[in-house]
């Protein structure tokens, strides 16, 4: 028993401590892919946002057009024209 069935149980113990090693480096990888993914997704969301809200605040700055600026230039009005006098 010491000589055959022993060492054989020893090997299988053996074993399968190696296999849920190697099982539990490959779940490390595979979390670590996974959080590496979803960082990127999320980088590039925020980016997109913050392009987004840059050119938003870049609109906010734009002069606002009016019904005026269909007609061109201002031009001078005489004192002597007008509409209601």
């Amino acid at each position: 028993m010491e000589h055959i069935v022993i060492p054989r149980i020893q090997f299988v113990i053996t074993y399968i401590k190696l296999e849920l090693e190697e099982r539990a480096n490959e779940e490390k990888f595979t979390i670590k892919k996974i959080l590496e993914v979803k960082k990127k997704h999320k980088d590039e969301e925020e980016k997109m946002k913050g392009k987004a809200m840059a050119e938003a605040h870049q609109n906010d700055h734009l002069p606002e057009a009016t019904a005026l600026d269909a007609f061109g230039e201002d031009e001078p009005v005489d004192k002597e024209d007008k509409l209601f006098g």
